[in-house]
């Protein structure tokens, strides 16, 4: 969680779509291609950090969202985790 400019450790706090995404992208070998976020109603809400990872995970069908959006900032679940952890094999 980032807090007045600084990262604290929460490991009993929500995560974040995105966040799950970008850690899960990090492990990837790079060279995907990256997918275009505006078929998203809400794909402009993906923090600039976040953009990378989102889009290859998007670009590569392991995350294709619901109802029309990807939803970023919205806390995930361990079953979303756990689809999209499967998807990369």
């Amino acid at each position: 969680t980032a807090r007045d400019g600084k990262l604290y450790f929460n490991p009993t706090g929500a995560i974040s779509r995105q966040e799950v995404m970008t850690m899960i992208g990090r492990t990837q070998i790079r060279g995907f291609a990256e997918a275009d976020l505006s078929v998203f109603e809400d794909g402009s809400q993906t923090a600039s950090w976040a953009l990378p990872y989102v889009k290859t995970l998007v670009g590569q069908q392991i995350v294709s969202g619901y109802s029309g959006k990807l939803w970023p900032k919205d806390p995930v679940t361990r079953a979303q985790v756990a689809a999209i952890i499967t998807g990369l094999y």
